[in-house]
């Protein structure tokens, strides 16, 4: 079975100096070893137990994992010194948790060691077991087709909010998600307003899905009616920025020297440096290595303020020969013209 061969592994990864993982506020993590990710968990190389309010018991139970369901707090502070009692190190991934929970945490387990693991998940989240990708795969299928939809959903005075509930609703499973129009595509993480959408206006989606606890990311940007020779020769050379980082990435370079490389380009064209890094990593956690198995986004974008922007994201899933494009169904190849 897929978690018991993911706890395995974790295990194996983090030694024997950490006896249990504790799994609060951690969903991501929660969803790789359970495929369940609401709730709070400890797992021990014997099994993952789920310690749940009893308002998540039915859910945490379908797993057919052991459930220990708690009401009032102390209940709760009892049941994780239980379980943890044969451990004398514990594991915890401090991003996953506020300073305020880790405080509290320390508190409720004196007496028990923790230590962040962060960096021991990040190594064991990049490379994707098959089951993982199968389900990136089936999020980015279902993203790209909702991209495909994007330029018939576009109408003279809408909002931009109007265009993300549109998105969202064609999606049913909406990850969040960012719409701009016009000026505002020069903000790369622009939150939709009230701008209304006119003639001649850049537009920019960035959203994805999510399926089983694992989503998608994907950006296009189009222009409602006729484009300038500015906005396509824009969309052009981010397009070709792309394409350079696609070749890239088959290549094996990594992310500092195609992060360098677009800049470069950018700058050599006259466009400034490139402002925010070349992609990152999907799936339930990770980093952007250039490995086989692991699954990237590729998105360059240029940002004039006053002007507006243009960014193209797809998802990659490299291979031993290269990469596949997983959002591939989606328009990317020329500047569409609605």
């Amino acid at each position: 079975m897929i978690y018991k061969k993911r706890l395995k592994k974790l295990f194996r990864k983090l030694g024997k100096n950490t006896q249990a993982v504790l799994i609060c506020g951690d969903a991501s993590l929660l969803a790789f070893l359970t495929g369940h990710g609401e709730g709070g968990a400890v797992a021990t190389p014997r099994g993952v137990e789920f310690v749940v309010p009893k308002m998540l018991t039915e859910a945490a139970e379908e797993t057919g994992m052991k459930v220990h369901v708690h009401g009032k707090r102390g209940e709760y502070r009892k049941m994780l010194r239980t379980l943890l009692s044969r451990s004398r190190t514990i594991g915890l991934r401090s991003s996953a948790v506020s300073h305020a929970l880790f405080l509290d945490l320390k508190k409720m387990l004196r007496g028990f060691k923790l230590v962040d693991i962060s960096a021991e998940l990040t190594e064991i989240f990049i490379r994707k077991d098959r089951e993982e990708i199968d389900l990136l795969r089936k999020a980015c299928t279902y993203t790209a087709r909702a991209a495909r939809l994007v330029p018939s959903m576009l109408k003279r005075g809408m909002t931009e909010i109007d265009l993300m509930r549109e998105i969202s609703y064609s999606m049913k499973a909406i990850g969040g998600g960012m719409v701009s129009f016009g000026e505002n595509t020069s903000r790369p993480h622009h939150q939709p307003g009230h701008r209304k959408l006119k003639k001649g206006d850049l537009v920019m989606v960035d959203f994805g899905c999510r399926v089983s606890g694992v989503g998608s990311d994907i950006t296009r940007t189009f222009c409602f009616g006729r484009a300038s020779k500015e906005q396509k020769d824009l969309y052009i050379e981010v397009r070709r920025a792309q394409g350079m980082a696609f070749d890239m990435l088959k290549e094996r370079d990594g992310l500092a020297d195609i992060n360098k490389a677009v800049s470069e380009m950018f700058q050599s064209d006259g466009y400034g440096p490139f402002i925010h890094s070349i992609g990152h990593s999907l799936g339930y956690g990770g980093a952007f290595r250039n490995v086989e198995n692991n699954v990237v986004t590729i998105e360059p974008g240029i940002y004039i303020p006053g002007f507006g922007g243009v960014r193209i994201e797809d998802d990659m899933l490299i291979t031993k020969d290269g990469f596949e494009n997983l959002t591939k169904l989606a328009p990317a190849k020329e500047l569409i013209e609605v």
